[in-house]
């Protein structure tokens, strides 16, 4: 595979040039924000069982939601996007596992998004995809780090089932009781 990418950058070497050329800014602006200091550190990060070295074994599980009512639960909150709805339901369920296992944090997480296998304290991720009117959150963790997949699994719907209860259902209006 490398071999093969080593051959197309010599028969197109414009377009490696093109691709490198876009990434120059990038540094700039990193350059530029670190002198102004536009960056701030957050700190020491809260460690959890998800932060240590990973075994070469994994586990795999996904759930998937209706989009149309992931949709709900975000117009319930101006510029909230499905994005944020999906965050949200994976900070619910890690709680809720984390709790299980008695290791809540004392601080709030720092999150950190993107996809790729896991690796060194990165021992879970979470790719979201979407198809088809339905959006799917699977993950791959670490079986030492997670050794009950399906588990975790309960925790993502069961997250998600406490964010669509949290959200009025369109066109209800919320009564207030009365006190005697």
């Amino acid at each position: 595979m490398l071999w093969r990418a080593y051959l197309t950058n010599l028969r197109h070497p414009f377009r490696l040039a093109k691709v490198a050329g876009k990434g120059v800014p990038a540094i700039g602006r990193l350059r530029t924000g670190r002198k102004e200091k536009q960056f701030r550190n957050l700190g020491e990060k809260e460690r959890t069982r998800f932060n240590a070295t990973i075994s070469a074994h994994r586990v795999f599980g996904a759930v998937t939601y209706d989009l149309a009512e992931v949709r709900r639960v975000k117009t319930a909150v101006a510029g909230a996007t499905v994005n944020d709805v999906m965050l949200t339901i994976v900070g619910g369920a890690l709680y809720k596992y984390l709790e299980a296992k008695g290791e809540t944090p004392e601080r709030s997480l720092v999150r950190s998004l993107g996809a790729g296998p896991c690796m060194d304290n990165m021992g879970i991720i979470h790719p979201v995809t979407s198809y088809n009117g339905m959006i799917a959150v699977s993950f791959q963790a670490c079986r030492e780090m997670m050794p009950d997949p399906q588990f975790y699994e309960e925790c993502l719907a069961e997250s998600f089932g406490d964010l669509c209860a949290a959200v009025p259902v369109a066109g209800k209006k919320k009564t207030k009781r009365k006190t005697k």
